[in-house]
This record gives structure tokens, C-alpha cells and sequence, in this order.
């Protein structure tokens, strides 16, 4: 995604003070006729009237995006210059993918097992998705020599409901 840092985008001001207010970024193939330019190319995505999809920006968190079409809905992760894909529609997953190597020099490396040092597991019989940071563990476990070193299990008893009603009461009553 090295093109993602290379390409120059400008747009008019009317329409980059539209996109502000909306929290939608834009990120097209070459110059339109414009007069300002956008900081970072890479941090900004997609809009609609230039023949671009339309993902909104996270509150939360600027690398993830999200686009709502009906019932699909699909979010756009950024780290760096890779991109992963998440969505619940087949036909939608092809057509972003599509629409991207249009836009960029990018290559499809398959489904992610991997994603900052968290490891991806799934089981698609049990419709179950889920990440796990034992790899991370056993690293630091290694770094520290202490990879033979027992495990241990929690000083609590697995699957206990809590509840409000357990919890302290103050003065204050709450």
C-alpha cells in the first residue's frame, strides 16, 4: 500500500468542509479540480459523489471505518499500510476488494490469522470468532526466561454470575 503514501489528493474546499461535518474522508484516484489539498492521504477514505464507496469514520478509533449498505455492514481497519477487511455479506467483501485495486497497488493476502500480535481463531461450524493473545504470552513468558515456570489457574471459580446486589453498599447508598 506504499501508492496510499505516494498519491497527492486535493479537493475543493466546499466539499472538504462537507466531509468535516459529516466525519466522512475521501481518498480518490488522482487530482480532481480543486484548490486545497488533504494532509495524509493515508488516514482518509472513500466518498460517494466521486464514484468512491462511503465509509464513516470511528469516533473512537481514526484507522477503523464503517459502511452500511441495508443489512451488510462492513468495517475498514488501517495499520500502517495494511488494510483488514471485516464484513457479515460475501457480495459486499468482493466489491470493496474490487473497488480498492482499482483505487490502489494492493495484493489479497488471504483471511487473517494474525493481527498485532493477537491470533485470529474461528470456527465456522459453531459460528464462533475469537481472538487470543497466547502467542504474545509466550513470548514475554520466553523474553524473561520464565517459559518453563508452572501455570497457574485464577483464584476464582470459572463461569460465577455477579451480580449489583454483591457489591458494597457505602453511606452514600450507592
Amino acid at each position: 500500500m506504499v501508492s496510499l503514501r505516494k498519491r497527492s489528493l486535493w479537493i475543493s474546499r466546499k466539499v472538504s468542509l462537507l466531509l468535516e461535518k459529516n466525519r466522512r474522508s475521501v481518498v480518490s484516484k488522482g487530482p480532481s479540480t480543486a484548490s486545497s489539498k488533504l494532509p495524509e492521504v493515508g488516514t482518509h477514505i472513500l466518498m460517494k459523489s466521486y464514484g468512491v464507496m462511503i465509509f464513516i469514520k470511528n469516533d473512537y478509533d481514526p484507522c477503523v471505518y464503517k459502511k452500511i449498505s441495508g443489512s451488510s455492514v462492513a468495517y475498514l481497519v488501517l495499520y500502517v499500510d495494511d488494510i483488514l477487511l471485516i464484513r457479515n455479506d460475501v457480495k459486499m467483501l468482493g466489491d470493496i476488494k474490487a473497488w480498492l485495486s482499482t483505487q490502489f497497488s494492493m495484493k489479497d493476502m488471504g483471511e487473517a490469522s494474525y493481527i498485532l500480535g493477537i491470533k485470529i481463531y474461528r470456527d465456522r461450524s459453531k459460528r464462533m470468532l475469537g481472538l487470543t493473545q497466547s502467542s504474545y504470552i509466550e513470548k514475554v513468558l520466553k523474553r524473561f526466561r520464565m517459559e518453563h515456570s508452572k501455570r497457574g489457574v485464577l483464584p476464582m471459580r470459572h463461569g460465577i454470575k455477579l451480580s449489583k446486589k454483591q457489591s458494597p453498599k457505602t453511606d452514600e447508598g450507592t
